[in-house]
């Protein structure tokens, strides 16, 4: 357990630098920085969206820090843990995605008006 706790705080001090980087760099006007977090396939600029969605991340990995109760899991429980993270893992991606494409969509607006 305790290397479980040690991991969880590893990972949220890490998401911590990478937040605390993006809000410099926004509160600096730097938004055409690509943050590199879908990647080489697709370019996605520094937003608040992304301040947003690293806050929801850390409240989950603070999840891991909870204490554990001990109990038998039946087949069912893997299951639900098993769509559960399909389900998590899919609305990650497609959240990810629209706040990349949103200038596009932003400056597809602006010209239609």
């Amino acid at each position: 357990p305790a290397s479980r706790y040690l991991a969880a705080l590893l990972a949220m001090a890490l998401l911590m630098v990478y937040t605390s980087a993006i809000a410099i760099n926004l509160m600096r006007g730097r938004r055409r920085i690509d943050c590199g977090c879908l990647g080489p396939a697709l370019r996605q600029e520094l937003s608040p969206w992304l301040l947003g969605r690293n806050a929801l991340l850390l409240l989950l990995g603070g999840v891991a820090l909870w204490p554990i109760t001990v109990r038998d899991w039946g087949w069912h429980d893997h299951l639900i843990t098993v769509l559960a993270s399909v389900a998590l893992l899919l609305l990650y991606v497609a959240a990810n995605t629209l706040i990349a494409y949103l200038p596009q969509y932003t400056q597809l607006r602006e010209k239609l008006k």
